[in-house]
């Protein structure tokens, strides 16, 4: 009542009126199956019944205009009134008719690493249907991959029983060595644009850090190797050179 006499609508409101007027009004879903041949919806495990009806309604009953792409597996939104089983029983709708394909190519990761995931997974994710626990897939690695081990551990000497700046020196110094020779093309690596293994370079690179706060450690064995990088929402960033110089210039302007 009060939102009605305010004039204002949240987000259910929105989907309960579309509903309403693509159930109730003929006119409203022929414009619309007109306007839209085909509806395609990601991530349909997050999806909630009103926004299955509205899908539904969308497309009609045009073979064909509904396509959906999803994985009952990565369904964490409950709270907001998703539920993955919708999604489920719309997969085993459409596969007594044959229109199901299953995505198990992977497109990111080597086959060593996906072995040890399906390895794993494959005993930890058990079907149920009381927990709306769909049963594992396998994930297929991209072809044409070599199957040579997929992690190189970081040997480096550091002194005993080093911690603190003392270890974290000690690390970031031997990372800025592997990747200077990774600039310079010591490993092969695999083109993500022609597909053809080359030489790898600099660009090929992107280094993970376990917290942003030490990450002017890394800054610093990268600039003393010589290694060009940019850092992406790191907490130093207002302390670097070029940032003080670009704040001088501007308050000089603001003067």
């Amino acid at each position: 009542r009060r939102k009605a006499e305010r004039g204002v609508l949240d987000f259910l409101d929105l989907l309960v009126k579309a509903r309403d007027a693509l159930r109730d009004r003929p006119a409203v879903r022929e414009h619309f199956h007109r306007r839209f041949r085909h509806v395609i919806i990601d991530e349909f495990q997050d999806t909630d019944r009103l926004q299955v009806e509205i899908a539904r309604l969308l497309a009609g009953d045009r073979p064909g205009a509904l396509v959906v792409v999803g994985d009952a597996k990565q369904s964490i939104y409950r709270f907001r009134r998703a539920e993955v089983r919708l999604f489920r029983e719309l997969a085993r709708e459409r596969a007594e008719k044959g229109a199901v394909l299953h995505l198990k190519q992977n497109f990111r990761s080597r086959p060593a690493i996906l072995r040890f995931v399906n390895r794993v997974f494959g005993q930890l994710i058990e079907a149920s249907d009381e927990a709306d626990q769909p049963a594992y897939e396998p994930i297929d690695p991209p072809p044409g991959l070599s199957d040579e081990p997929s992690v190189v551990a970081l040997r480096f000497p550091a002194p005993t029983a080093a911690g603190g700046d003392d270890l974290l020196h000690a690390e970031a110094g031997a990372l800025a060595a592997f990747l200077a020779q990774a600039a310079r093309g010591a490993h092969t690596v695999r083109d993500p644009g022609t597909g053809a293994d080359r030489p790898s370079r600099a660009g090929d690179v992107l280094v993970l850090t376990r917290r942003l706060t030490k990450v002017r450690f890394l800054e610093e064995a990268f600039e003393a190797a010589g290694l060009r990088f940019t850092v992406e929402g790191g907490k130093s960033f207002f302390d670097r050179q070029e940032v003080h110089e670009t704040l001088a210039v501007l308050r000089a302007v603001d003067d």
